[in-house]
């Protein structure tokens, strides 16, 4: 069961959370987890009429898992493009504005948020190049290579949540701005 919906207004929300952690979910949030919801809503009701209805398996019918449908991993994978695209606009956002308020902006700016956003952006990008460049996508020596960077990328995101928790124990001596709450500029 994939909820590649689910993974875009996740990532955003917890970045809004880093970032802004005063500000708090309002019932607007809700609508980002609408797609989410109903693919979890189809899912379940393929199920039910699969097993206590029809006796018979609609999901794998023909032998291929709908999940993998080209139609439902496109919609996520722009979603999650989408997401992190818009995550990084609110990042660049936050910012701004916290150079506006604060002398010491540098020590705040959460730049491991910008640098995640970018390799998981290249994750995705990597991942629909060998796709499209190899759609068999089935020997491992063309696998290789992708397995490699995706590796690569991987520690470097391992690297980044690292460093930032050892840099995070020594920002706790540094008095913590209350910024007043602010909506990116539109």
């Amino acid at each position: 069961f994939q909820q590649l919906l689910l993974l875009g207004p996740v990532l955003y929300i917890y970045v809004r959370k880093v970032l802004q952690p005063q500000v708090g979910l309002s019932p607007k949030t809700a609508w980002h987890f609408l797609p989410a919801a109903l693919y979890l809503l189809y899912s379940l009701v393929v199920f039910v009429v699969d097993v206590w209805l029809l006796d018979e398996f609609y999901f794998y019918a023909d032998g291929i898992d709908k999940d993998l449908k080209l139609w439902y991993q496109t919609l996520g994978l722009l979603s999650i493009i989408g997401y992190c695209g818009w995550s990084l606009w609110y990042y660049a956002c936050y910012r701004r504005s916290l150079a506006n308020e604060v002398s010491f902006a540098d020590a705040l700016t959460f730049s491991w948020i910008r640098q995640f956003l970018w390799a998981l952006l290249l994750i995705i990008f990597l991942r629909t190049g060998f796709l499209v460049l190899f759609p068999q996508f089935g020997d491992f020596g063309i696998k290789f290579w992708y397995y490699f960077a995706f590796g690569l990328l991987t520690y470097f995101i391992a690297f980044l949540g690292y460093r930032h928790l050892d840099r995070s124990t020594a920002l706790t001596a540094i008095p913590q701005p209350t910024l007043r709450q602010w909506e990116p500029d539109r």
